[in-house]
């Protein structure tokens, strides 16, 4: 059984958790995708480390906690390539 690993933020907070072993092995797991929710509603605020940078996987993830939608203004880039998933957009900072 796949699985993930949760602690807590840091000792000085009740809230937030830092969450480790997402994959997509876990992500298919139907109750890691409930322990993801669990922890979710009960600290509020999850850092994700160590998790697969793509959009794919972005979206992925962000599906555990709902459906997606896309973005409402249609003149925003959406990502393109392999990144081309609905809720994606194209965002870059070039200093």
């Amino acid at each position: 059984m796949a699985g993930i690993e949760v602690r807590n933020l840091s000792g000085e907070y009740s809230w937030g958790a830092i969450v480790e072993g997402v994959n997509w092995d876990t992500l298919a797991d139907a109750s890691v995708r409930a322990q993801l929710n669990a922890v979710f509603e009960d600290r509020g605020f999850l850092v994700f480390s160590d998790v697969e940078q793509t959009g794919k996987m972005h979206a992925a993830l962000s599906e555990v906690f709902g459906p997606l939608k896309d973005h409402p203004n249609p003149l925003v880039k959406r990502a393109s390539g392999p990144d081309a998933v609905l809720g994606v957009i194209d965002m870059h900072n070039k200093p």
